[in-house]
C-alpha cells in the first residue's frame, strides 16, 4: 500500500505494479502526493487515488481508467477533498469511467496528439491501433466518467471524448478550451443534478446532442463556429497562444508561450430548444445557430484575438474572419511541435 506516499517531483516514467486489477480488487494511492512529477506512460486504472495529488504532473500517455479520485470521508483519517490535477499535462490520457466529483483540473491539458488532423470519435484504446500513445490511440477520454461537481476552468480539453454515459453535473468549464470536443450521448443534470458552466469556454467545432439537458447552463461570451458562407470547407483550424499557465508542469522545455493548432472537422452543434444563458448575455432558446436572432444569441461580446488566450482562424468563422497567416501567433503561424 502506498497511501499518503510522497513521490513529488519524482520520476516514475514506465513504472509498473500502480495500477488495480478492477473495481472490486483496486491499488490502493489514496491521498499520495505526486505534484511536479513525471508520471508518463504508468497505469494507474481500477486505483483508489482519493485525494490524491498531481498538480503541475507530466502524466502523458497514463491511465485513470475506472480509478477513483474523489473525496472519501468514510476513511480514518477522512480525506475530505477530491484530486488535484491543476497545471497537470494530460496529453494523450484517458479518465473513461473514472470517478471524478469535485476533481480540479484547472488549467490542466488534456487532449490527444492528432497530428494536426481532426479528432475522432469515440477515443479508441489502445489495443485497436498499431501505434498507441500508452492506453489510447492518441486520443483522450473521459467518456463514461462522472464528473458531477469537477473544475475544469480553464484547462486545456482540445479534442476530449466525454461521449457516452459521462455525468455531468454541475461541472464547471469556464473558460475552458473545448474545440473539438465531443459531448454525444453525455448525460447533464442526471437525477436533477446542476447546470454546467460553460462561460467563456471555446465551443468550436464542440458536438452536443440535440436532446441534451442544458437548460439553465451559462454560456457568457462562450465562443463557437457555425460556419460560414465564405468558407466553403466543411472544417476550420484555431490557433491559440497560450499562456505561462499551461507550460508550467514538470518536464516542458517548449516556449513559454506555444503556439497550438487545433483542427476541427465539423461545426459546433448545439441543442436547438433548451433555454441557457447565450453567449449574448440573453436568456433565451438560443436556438442552433442558422437563423439571424440565434446568431445573434450566440455571439460572444468578445472578440477571439482578445480572449486571455488569444485565437485566430485561417479561414472565416462565423463571428470572426480569417487572420493573415503572418499574423497568427503573432509567429506567422508557427505551432510548438514540443506540444
Amino acid at each position: 500500500m502506498l497511501e499518503y506516499a510522497s513521490f513529488q517531483g519524482a520520476t516514475l516514467d514506465n513504472a509498473t505494479g500502480l495500477n488495480g486489477a478492477s473495481p472490486l480488487a483496486l491499488s490502493k494511492l489514496s491521498a499520495a502526493k505526486f505534484n511536479n512529477a513525471s508520471v508518463q506512460n504508468v497505469d494507474l486504472s481500477y486505483a483508489a487515488l482519493y485525494g490524491a495529488q498531481f498538480t503541475n504532473a507530466n502524466l502523458s500517455n497514463s491511465s485513470f481508467a475506472g480509478s477513483f479520485l474523489q473525496a472519501n470521508t468514510s476513511v480514518t483519517p477522512p480525506i475530505e477533498t477530491a484530486a488535484v490535477f491543476d497545471g497537470a499535462h494530460l496529453r494523450n490520457v484517458t479518465f473513461a469511467n473514472a470517478h471524478l466529483p469535485s476533481v480540479k483540473f484547472r488549467f490542466a491539458s488534456l487532449y490527444g496528439t492528432y497530428g494536426g488532423d481532426k479528432p475522432t470519435f469515440p477515443c479508441q484504446a489502445a489495443n485497436k491501433c498499431d501505434r498507441p500513445t500508452g492506453s489510447t490511440c492518441a486520443c483522450a477520454s473521459a467518456s463514461g466518467a462522472d464528473l458531477t461537481g469537477a473544475d475544469f476552468s480553464n484547462a486545456y480539453l482540445y479534442g476530449v471524448d466525454f461521449g457516452g454515459p459521462t455525468t455531468i453535473n454541475g461541472t464547471n468549464f469556464g473558460s475552458a478550451i473545448l474545440a473539438g470536443a465531443s459531448f454525444a450521448g453525455a448525460q447533464f443534470r442526471v437525477n436533477g443534478g446542476a447546470a454546467p458552466d460553460f462561460t467563456k469556454a471555446l465551443l468550436q467545432g464542440a458536438a452536443f446532442d440535440k436532446d441534451a439537458n442544458l437548460v439553465n447552463t451559462v454560456l457568457l461570451n462562450a465562443f463557437v463556429d457555425f460556419g460560414k458562407a465564405s468558407n466553403q470547407n466543411s472544417f476550420n483550424i484555431l490557433y491559440l497562444l497560450l499562456t505561462t499557465d499551461y507550460t508550467g508542469f514538470r518536464g516542458w522545455t517548449g516556449s513559454k508561450r506555444p503556439c497550438v493548432q487545433m483542427t476541427y472537422g465539423s461545426f459546433t452543434a448545439v441543442p436547438p430548444n433548451a433555454s441557457m444563458t447565450c453567449p449574448s448575455s440573453n436568456v433565451a432558446v438560443c436556438g442552433a445557430g442558422n437563423t439571424p436572432a440565434s446568431l445573434v444569441n450566440w455571439k460572444s461580446a468578445i472578440a477571439m484575438a482578445n480572449n486571455s488566450v488569444p485565437g485566430w482562424y485561417p479561414f472565416d468563422a462565423t463571428y470572426d474572419n480569417a487572420t493573415a497567416t503572418s499574423a497568427i501567433c503573432t509567429n506567422n503561424a508557427t505551432v510548438d511541435l514540443k506540444w
